[in-house]
């Protein structure tokens, strides 16, 4: 297979497991799971796993020059990016919670500003205006007819927050660092900072002494296939492909995710709902045409 085409196919596969997370953590919640504990779970039973890596990038760990910056992305763009996202999604549903997950250009134009020294276009305003007039449509029908959970509602900014940082700090780390390596410590050490919180602790025996099949179903969806096989795929895409591309590829994920929700669920999804859902892919398209070009 052509190298270019394989890497088109693997960004693809990557966005799309990346849309399924919100049914399999809306189908926990239903089973009695918070959305803390969900994102816990994923973060600390992926972490264990990937310890079994340590072999083989074993050198490349020992070239590491400073921890701390890691520790700054895994704290932003792992453990509270997972904490928010999925206290959103068991609040606010899966349609709201990805709409407001894809402010993230917005907050990546900001935080590029702030930690990059980038400087703004006029066509980046214009496109983040774009963001975020779309997410107010998608979210504004369904707050429109019910009470607007505020929790919900600001966890799933500050998932699109924490998003970006992961991405504007990861940016900077790949410069010197192995991909794989990257991903390793994200994850081992997002895995730290969540059973630094004692009730982790207990939801590692909560999960051990779980008797209910399709959960450990779910968990291993979410933690093998969601996170580590989906991170790796993506990761080796991204080597075959540029930047503009994976930025339009990517757009997948929250196709996949509300296109679940709305078959699955059955969450309401209007014209107007779904025109925003145009304007928020049309803005990362724009972006990835002719922007993200570094």
């Amino acid at each position: 297979m052509n190298q270019k085409l394989l890497g088109y196919v693997m960004v693809v596969l990557a966005a799309t497991l990346w849309g399924t997370l919100g049914v399999f953590a809306r189908f926990l919640n239903q089973k009695g799971y918070t959305g803390f504990e969900v994102a816990s779970l994923r973060i600390v039973l992926s972490g264990l796993i990937f310890l079994i890596f340590i072999p083989f990038i074993w050198n490349n760990l020992l070239q590491i020059k400073s921890i701390k910056i890691y520790i700054f992305q895994s704290f932003f763009g792992v453990f509270l990016y997972n904490t928010l996202y999925f206290l959103a999604i068991s609040r606010i549903g899966i349609t709201c919670s990805v709409a407001l997950l894809y402010t993230s250009p917005i907050w990546t134009l900001i935080l590029s500003k702030l930690f990059i020294k980038n400087t703004i276009s006029i066509l980046q305003i214009f496109i983040s205006l774009i963001c975020f007039l779309s997410v107010y449509i998608v979210i504004g029908t369904k707050f429109n007819e019910t009470h607007i959970d505020l929790l919900g509602l600001f966890s799933g900014l500050g998932s699109g927050a924490a998003y970006a940082t992961y991405y504007v700090i990861g940016k900077k780390i790949i410069e010197h660092e192995k991909p794989n390596v990257v991903i390793f410590f994200s994850f081992i050490i997002g895995a730290f900072l969540f059973l630094m919180i004692p009730n982790s602790w207990g939801l590692l025996i909560k999960i051990t002494e779980e008797r209910q099949g399709l959960v450990w179903i779910y968990f291993i969806f979410i933690t093998i296939i969601g996170t580590i096989v989906s991170y790796f795929i993506f990761v080796h895409g991204l080597n075959k492909i540029s930047a503009p591309t994976v930025s339009i590829l990517t757009t997948v994920e929250p196709i996949v995710g509300v296109s679940l929700a709305s078959l699955i669920f059955n969450e309401p999804l209007s014209l107007v709902q779904i025109s925003g859902f145009c304007l928020i892919l049309g803005a990362n398209v724009i972006n990835g045409l002719f922007l993200d070009r570094s």
